[in-house]
């Protein structure tokens, strides 16, 4: 008996801890005002790691605090409802997976050249992702980008839209055909 509230004990325990640590940004973040809340950004690493829900617009510099910002984080903006515009600066070279998941408010994503890696599902479940007006038919573009493509639609060939600089991590994953 002893070992089962223990246990449970323990159980509770670690849901506190792993509620209070997750989806919140670390105590070592430094916040960045944007519209509608902030960002956080770990200055050890030039990543954005966090953003407020209620952000509506997020202008991404290329340095905070004089530090220059490098990657946006893994789910970084996941949930952010509210977010309808994102402009990142040049010098930004990566976004983690699910970076702009959930967002389901997401018009437009400005990229700047220096970007040279994507995440996949980088655009899981948003807005912009659903969006008709950003497929060709067969496949999600962002900016220069292969995002992602609709598997039933991809049958014998398919051409990359010419002035496509590169395709995110799992943008092909399935395609048997």
């Amino acid at each position: 008996m002893k070992k089962a509230i223990f246990s449970l004990f323990a159980l509770a325990l670690m849901l506190v801890l792993l509620t209070l640590c997750v989806g919140a940004a670390s105590e070592l973040d430094i916040p960045y005002a944007v519209e509608g809340g902030n960002i956080y950004f770990d200055k050890n690493y030039g990543v954005v790691t966090y953003a407020d829900p209620g952000i509506t617009k997020a202008d991404i510099p290329a340095e905070i605090d004089g530090v220059a910002v490098r990657w946006i984080a893994f789910g970084a903006f996941d949930g952010c409802t509210l977010l309808t515009d994102v402009t990142i600066a040049e010098g930004v070279s990566g976004i983690g997976e699910r970076a702009f998941g959930n967002c389901s408010s997401l018009r437009s994503i400005d990229l700047p050249d220096s970007i040279t890696e994507i995440g996949k599902d980088v655009l899981y479940e948003s807005a912009y992702f659903s969006d008709e007006n950003n497929w060709d038919g067969a496949a999600l573009y962002l900016d220069h980008w292969l995002i992602d493509a609709d598997i039933s639609a991809l049958s014998g060939d398919y051409e990359i839209l010419p002035g496509t600089t590169g395709i995110a991590a799992g943008a092909l994953n399935s395609c048997g055909n």
